[in-house]
């Protein structure tokens, strides 16, 4: 396989499990208490195409919440809400979307260019 086809599909898988933890995070983003997954883009091995490193991200902070009254008498800590950001998840969507159709045209050029190559050789 040429490494332009390699590296672009490389990319194309990257960008797509980038978007899955995109989707994950907009789809919890009423869950109480929902920490967003952190997908981060970096050089893989030379000539192999970006890596893609799934993390959750940070806790809350670490100061104890008031505890309120909860079932039967015991106190728990109050439900926080979810930290996503639906406005940093929009325009990673929308970078992701781009990246991808960027690959996408890239693997459909060196495809065709071996094509070119090998009917110039018949």
């Amino acid at each position: 396989m040429l490494p332009s086809i390699g590296a672009g599909a490389a990319a194309m898988r990257a960008i797509g499990t980038r978007f899955s933890a995109t989707a994950h995070n907009v789809a919890n983003v009423n869950t109480d208490g929902f920490r967003p997954q952190d997908a981060v883009l970096v050089e893989g091995p030379k000539g192999a195409g970006p890596e893609v490193h799934v993390t959750p991200k940070k806790a809350f902070p670490a100061e104890p919440p008031a505890l309120q009254q909860g079932v039967a008498g015991r106190a728990e800590p109050p439900l926080l809400p979810s930290q996503t950001d639906l406005a940093r998840e929009t325009a990673h969507s929308i970078k992701d979307s781009r990246g991808y159709e960027a690959n996408a045209r890239q693997v459909r050029v060196s495809d065709e260019m071996m094509g070119s190559l090998l009917s110039i050789r018949e």
